[in-house]
């Protein structure tokens, strides 16, 4: 009886400590994520080298990869985020190699809000057409000429 005890207090013991890094990680993430946000407005909107073109190239650049557009995969090949139906910062539903040279085909500015303080920011997204005949919505810090 006294080990079923022990046993059901340390269960519970450990069930706490999950939940507790749990919702500490999620915190420590929408942190991350406010301060890549937050990056943006003091540095002002980095896609004007392509603002008047009509191709450019897909670009996981520092930049790009702080905001958590872009990232690499196994084998070292970094891929940029697309979104094929509309501008987007998530759930994006499509992902090119970087470097994939593509044509401009539209931009749209967009009022963006920081999570952490409700501060509101316009920046640039570009519809693309990709290689294979996609079409997808970058963000313009994801592009370069």
């Amino acid at each position: 009886m006294i080990k079923e005890m022990t046993f059901r207090n340390r269960s519970r013991r450990q069930l706490i400590i999950l939940i507790t890094i749990s919702i500490m990680t999620a915190f420590v993430l929408m942190a991350l994520t406010s301060c890549s946000v937050m990056k943006l407005i003091e540095d002002g909107e980095q896609d004007a080298a392509v603002a008047n073109v009509d191709e450019a190239k897909l670009n996981c650049s520092e930049e790009c990869m702080d905001r958590g557009q872009c990232g690499v995969d196994d084998n070292g090949d970094q891929y940029i985020l697309l979104d094929s139906s509309m501008p987007s910062l998530k759930d994006h539903d499509k992902a090119y190699k970087s470097d994939t040279r593509v044509d401009i085909l539209d931009r749209e500015n967009h009022s963006i809000m920081q999570p952490v303080d409700g501060k509101t920011f316009d920046m640039s997204f570009y519809q693309v057409s990709l290689p294979q005949g996609d079409q997808a919505w970058v963000a313009g810090w994801c592009l370069e000429n």
